[in-house]
């Protein structure tokens, strides 16, 4: 009998531990969404993507593929 309580103690601190570890919230659950932008040449919305990017005088542009972007260029000398 004197085994008996600190055991069922036991058995409900790792019931709680063990119940409060699954609610924890995993870091993809907590990360921000990707914020879209707008292709100016086609209006496509497409992730902000380094390789697909014009650095311009009011901003940087993000392009869909290469074709808008050299599109949006226009032609060259």
């Amino acid at each position: 009998m004197k085994y008996l309580i600190p055991l069922i103690v036991i058995v409900f601190l790792v019931r709680y531990f063990l119940r409060n570890r699954k609610r924890r919230p995993t870091p993809a659950a907590t990360a921000q969404p990707e914020v879209l932008k707008e292709d100016p040449v086609c209006g496509a919305y497409v992730a902000q993507q380094r390789e697909l990017s014009l650095n311009t005088g009011d901003g940087i542009k993000y392009f869909c593929s290469k074709a808008c972007m050299e599109k949006f260029r226009g032609p060259k000398d």
